[in-house]
């Protein structure tokens, strides 16, 4: 037990020092990191509690980012779930995302419909931005190259680009 003592004395020495050599900034986080930089063995859980044990709190705190997305509307149930893991036939049910991906040039989001049924995409468009625009234009795309009937349903994640005015008020498309 006195060996074990010691070496848990020498692990509190050494959260201590990455502590203050952080000026109170480092969080166990970053304290377990600079512990296996170092070549100690190091658990996040450990570190956290011990840090807590000695009363050592990061002065700083994460920054959690702002979503870019507000999808408030669809949280009051305005727009049910109308696929729920049923079956349909090619072109009956839809479903659209937005991917985000990084160029050379910065990032890019690609927004693409497809059909349920087949997994085939019927239309895709590229952008600087994700937002309502991009979704209208696929939209529009998608009317163009296929014919789809009038009872077709259109799934989405129900962000703020799906739930938004211009985009819900769309009369299917078939003009």
């Amino acid at each position: 037990m006195p060996k074990r003592n010691a070496k848990e004395r020498q692990y509190r020495q050494r959260i201590k020092h990455f502590f203050d050599q952080g000026q109170g900034t480092y969080g166990p986080k970053r304290i377990c990191g600079l512990l296996r930089k170092n070549g100690n063995k190091a658990s996040y859980h450990r570190v956290a509690r011990l840090m807590a044990d000695a009363g050592l709190y990061s002065t700083l705190r994460c920054r959690h980012p702002k979503s870019l997305t507000d999808s408030r509307l669809a949280r009051q149930g305005d727009y049910p779930n109308l696929v729920k893991h049923q079956s349909f036939k090619p072109f009956e049910a839809l479903s659209s995302d937005i991917t985000q991906t990084t160029t050379s040039e910065g990032k890019a989001y690609i927004c693409q419909i497809r059909d349920l049924t087949s997994n085939l995409v019927l239309a895709h468009q590229i952008s600087n931005h994700m937002d309502m625009d991009l979704v209208l234009a696929t939209l529009k795309q998608a009317h163009q190259r296929w014919a789809l009937p009038e009872t077709c349903i259109f799934h989405s994640d129900r962000g703020s680009q799906y739930t938004a005015k211009a985009v819900t008020k769309l009369p299917r498309l078939h003009n």
